[in-house]
């Protein structure tokens, strides 16, 4: 699993030095970094995760609030993470001004593995787009 994750993790970083190292998920970044993740040989829809303007948007799979959900989960939202909204089977977006870029790297790490439940062995495509 670490293994995976440092492969996503080293994709990102490419991806934000090509932009000239900005971060792609502070407040005012004209970039949006889309991450496409599933198992392996699945046909089913893709989790995904979006970082872009200081927020990170991704697939929501509860009826449920994500306040009850995520740490039911086992996924640590940080403390300065302010969810912004989310609509039950579809998406759910936090704001993450006051949360630094290692914990916001956490919080993606914890979403995959936890939320998604994606193990050792998971396929993923990023993408990077402009903003308006």
């Amino acid at each position: 699993m670490e293994g995976m994750i440092a492969r996503l993790r080293g994709e990102a970083r490419k991806i934000a030095e090509s932009v000239g190292g900005e971060s792609i998920a502070l407040k005012g970044s004209k970039w949006c970094i889309s991450l496409e993740l599933s198992v392996a040989g699945d046909t089913g829809a893709p989790f995904w995760i979006q970082l872009h303007a200081g927020q990170i948007n991704f697939r929501y799979l509860d009826a449920e609030e994500p306040g009850v959900i995520l740490p039911e989960d086992g996924v640590e939202v940080p403390s300065g993470a302010k969810l912004v909204g989310w609509e039950k089977d579809l998406f759910c977006t936090y704001d993450l001004q006051e949360v630094s870029s290692l914990e916001a790297e956490g919080l993606v790490d914890s979403i995959i593995q936890n939320y998604f439940g994606l193990g050792g062995d998971f396929e993923f495509d990023v993408k990077l787009e402009a903003l308006g």
